[in-house]
């Protein structure tokens, strides 16, 4: 299985999102989006270009994440009550991401193998 390069992919992530080097705590979000696209690099060896290519889709999954991570941590808000609701208008951020992702991977069907069509048919 390809290795694909952590930093790169953070640096792709900090251009995207636009938050500074010091302002950026998501480690963990780099690391599951490198281990996601990992597993379904579908040849066993890499070019230099490929390997850029899939580290960009593993980006591309990491900006999708942080986005619904903000959002769920913007939306949710505590009445006086003590009730938890939430508040979704920002669905167009979302469909967004979703989108950046999806294209990303759409484009990249050769090298890294997308199994998350069960989740695009219930997208709504």
């Amino acid at each position: 299985m390809p290795i694909l390069n952590s930093e790169n992919i953070k640096a792709e992530f900090l251009k995207i999102t636009k938050l500074s080097e010091s302002e950026f705590s998501l480690q963990n979000i780099i690391d599951n989006a490198q281990r996601y696209v990992e597993t379904r690099i579908v040849p066993d060896t890499l070019s230099s270009e490929e390997a850029a290519c899939c580290e960009y889709a593993a980006c591309a999954h990491a900006v999708y994440d942080y986005t619904l991570q903000n959002l769920l941590s913007e939306k949710i808000i505590v009445t006086q009550l003590g009730k938890a609701t939430s508040n979704y208008r920002e669905n167009s951020v979302i469909q967004a991401a979703f989108a950046f992702r999806k294209s990303v991977f759409d484009s990249m069907k050769d090298l890294i193998r997308d199994d998350s069509f069960i989740f695009y048919a219930m997208e709504g």
